[in-house]
């Protein structure tokens, strides 16, 4: 009674009492929970956070959470000699501690690149990619697809995998569009679009979905998304990787496929590495996979099991090998420079299949030359890179269009622009391949190979189908000879040609297979009526 009259006593006056002020706490709390998705974000952002950070960095962040609260305690005390005791040891607390962060976190930039395991190579991987058809393209033709005024697709939640014919497949959910679509609507399938041709094929599976990324299921108390469902499932402190999600279509019903992380870290150290994937079924049902079991399952065919974002990550940590200090004062180091809209790094197999996340890297400031080609192996979730250094100066991917404009003085550059350069070998030689798209993505200009050597750029213009293997066939004037895992010299060009001949001998086939099955039944037919016809003639009595 005593603390409810002080209470009444000092805010009743104001117009709220004990009682007005617990309704507002409740209305905050609620509203907080509401935006919050039940607490869940903020719970996952904290635990995240810690999970991520070296020993040391925990240790000056408890150090930083401890001046906090002396500070904020100090300023609620009443006494004045404890309230000046409690802010004066809070701000010494803060500075300490935010000194000690700063130097954790460099000491942690300084010695994470140990923990990256680094495999130099004396020649580039011999790299290949069927991806013809950039993915500002391909998402141009799937959303011209789209005929729902109700539901869309969003270009940057794709991603990108290998079907079982060696295809490079984009990949998106027909999404609920706007916040009542996605309170009052599910997701209406999948679109897929084949990347290694010119025109893409674009495939619109409509098929029952519960989850997508963008549907929300309000509740009283919370609102509800696919992110929370997989947080809760996965834990608070693992990191899932919603932008990297992945959509196949597995026995004629289409799956989610989310990538999960965590860090491994030490005393001084701290690296991202994928832990899992989240397996969301049609029906909106959630199973969370290890590495392991993913690397098995015939749902992850093609795909790769480290994310994109992880392998970036390994490569921005290395960029601190040199030291802190050096990279900051000397720029001793290397980045990363993305051109277009679809960023670094780009999905390439090699000749036995194997799937390779490839970065080309070059000095940082002013200087535009390649330094280094960098190789993450897609299918191996521990933390390392393979590099190789350019022998000589070549041009950067960063200044290519400056060589493409010059090919192509006629195109009307405020229309054009360059899309994805990627390094790829033909027949022993490096080449930068590029592709020029109209701005809206909606035309494809001409693919571009620069040869490494001479700056001499070779182009293609699409005039009916085209596929990467014409491509190569037309600019180099030879044929391609990679090695296939048999061991056995094969050209792409003819294993294409091969399989589209057996296709159409199968389509024959089948239709030869479905006319013998008419005649057979036709005559099947006839033999019964012959029969019955035959039988009424012995039956029948003599006058």
């Amino acid at each position: 009674m005593g603390l409810s009259r002080r209470w009444e006593g000092s805010y009743g006056r104001g117009g709220i009492g004990w009682k007005g002020a617990l309704a507002v706490l409740v209305i905050v709390l609620w509203l907080t929970s509401l935006a919050s998705l039940g607490f869940v974000s903020i719970a996952g952002w904290v635990c995240e956070g810690w999970a991520s950070m070296a020993w040391v960095e925990r240790g000056a962040t408890l150090l930083l959470t401890a001046g906090i609260l002396l500070t904020f305690v100090g300023g609620l005390a009443r006494a004045a000699s404890g309230r000046a005791a409690l802010l004066a040891l809070g701000v010494v607390l803060l500075i300490l501690g935010g000194l000690f962060l700063a130097f954790a976190h460099i000491t942690v930039l300084n010695d994470s690149p140990s923990r990256i395991k680094v495999i130099k190579l004396n020649a580039p991987i011999d790299t290949t990619s069927t991806r013809l058809v950039p993915l500002h393209t391909a998402y141009a033709y799937a959303v011209s697809m789209l005929q729902t005024a109700t539901h869309t697709i969003y270009e940057d939640e794709t991603y990108v995998y290998y079907d079982a014919g060696g295809h490079i497949i984009y990949n998106w959910v027909i999404e609920p569009e706007g916040f009542w679509n996605q309170i009052s609507r599910e997701p209406l399938g999948i679109v897929l679009v084949n990347g290694s041709a010119f025109p893409p094929k674009v495939y619109v599976i409509r098929k029952h979905m519960f989850w997508g990324l963008h549907r929300l299921l309000l509740n009283p108390f919370y609102v509800d998304n696919l992110w929370r469902e997989v947080k809760l499932r996965a834990g608070l402190g693992v990191r899932v990787l919603m932008d990297c999600n992945t959509e196949v279509l597995y026995r004629g019903e289409p799956y989610i496929l989310i990538p999960l992380a965590t860090w491994v870290v030490g005393l001084t150290t701290s690296v991202p590495v994928p832990v899992g994937y989240a397996v969301v079924a049609p029906n909106g049902s959630i199973r969370v996979i290890s590495l392991k079991e993913a690397s098995s399952s015939p749902l992850f065919r093609g795909v790769p099991l480290v994310p994109d974002v992880i392998a970036r990550e390994w490569v921005e940590i290395y960029r601190y090998h040199t030291g802190f200090w050096n990279v900051v004062l000397y720029h001793n180091t290397y980045t990363i420079r993305d051109v277009g809209t679809n960023p670094q790094p780009y999905l390439m197999t090699d000749d036995k299949g194997h799937l390779y996340w490839v970065f080309v890297a070059e000095p940082p400031g002013m200087t535009y030359s390649a330094k280094y080609i960098f190789y993450v192996n897609a299918s191996n979730p521990e933390p390392h890179i393979m590099m190789y250094e350019m022998p000589n100066p070549v041009i950067g991917i960063s200044k290519l269009a400056s060589l493409i404009k010059q090919a192509h003085p006629t195109y009307d550059w405020g229309e054009f622009m360059v899309e994805e350069p990627m390094p790829i070998i033909v027949n022993g030689t490096l080449y930068w391949k590029v592709t020029v798209i109209t701005r809206d993505g909606r035309g494809l200009v001409s693919i571009d190979l620069v040869d490494t050597r001479t700056n001499e750029v070779k182009s293609i213009k699409p005039n009916g189908t085209v596929t990467m293997a014409d491509v190569i066939a037309y600019v180099t004037g030879k044929p391609v000879t990679p090695t296939n895992a048999t061991g056995a010299n094969t050209t792409i060009g003819a294993i294409l040609q091969k399989i589209q001949e057996l296709k159409q001998r199968i389509a024959q086939q089948e239709a030869e297979l479905r006319k013998l099955y008419q005649e057979l039944s036709t005559l099947e037919q006839m033999l019964e009526q012959l029969a019955k016809n035959q039988t009424k003639v012995t039956t029948t009595p003599k006058p």
